[in-house]
């Protein structure tokens, strides 16, 4: 699998992230739900093996938390989830 096609899933769950931030801090909640709802649909889409499909989760999600807690940082000056 091309990085730039994990970056891709990833950048539809960070649009959803953008708009809750506005809200509010961003929680482990909303990450979660941000990858359910744009992530996960699109990855079990693609042909991947069980063991391809678990790193690419893994790695849109660490790519998901990581933005969410940079998206907190800037947004309301809290660091984490």
């Amino acid at each position: 699998m091309e990085e730039n096609e994990v970056d891709w899933i990833a950048a539809k769950a960070w649009e959803f992230l953008q708009d809750k931030v506005k809200d509010g801090p961003l929680t482990k909640h909303e990450v979660d739900m941000a990858y359910d709802i744009f992530a996960r649909p699109r990855v079990q889409k693609l042909k991947l093996s069980d063991f391809e499909r678990r790193q690419v989760e893994d790695q849109i999600m660490a790519k998901l938390e990581e933005r969410a807690k940079q998206m907190n940082l800037e947004h309301w000056g809290k660091t984490g989830l």
